[in-house]
């Protein structure tokens, strides 16, 4: 099993897919994608420079969103999911539950 560990301001962030088919049953194509990605994050690096303070605000669970075609995909084989590997200045935002 691998073990990935983001550095400086890395962000380890497991994709969370969209819903293909609506309650409904119709499956959506992907017109309906947007330009940014949910996902949550399962690492984080130790923060350098302007960005330090800002890693620290984050932490392992927490939902956010970022860019589209922000950072490298990774694959796993060992749990067939996938990961982005983004840096801190690539998050747009905190999605927070009510």
């Amino acid at each position: 099993m691998q073990i990935i560990k983001p550095v400086r301001n890395g962000i380890l962030v497991e994709l969370v897919q969209k819903s293909k088919e609506t309650s409904s049953g119709f499956i959506l194509t992907n017109k309906d994608e947007t330009e940014q990605v949910k996902g949550k994050i399962i690492a984080l690096g130790n923060g350098i420079g302007e960005e330090k303070d800002f890693i620290k605000e984050l932490s392992a669970g927490m939902v956010i969103l970022f860019g589209k075609y922000s950072g490298e995909e990774i694959a796993s084989e060992s749990d067939d999911k996938t990961y982005k590997l983004i840096q801190s200045k690539d998050v747009i935002a905190v999605v927070e539950d009510k």
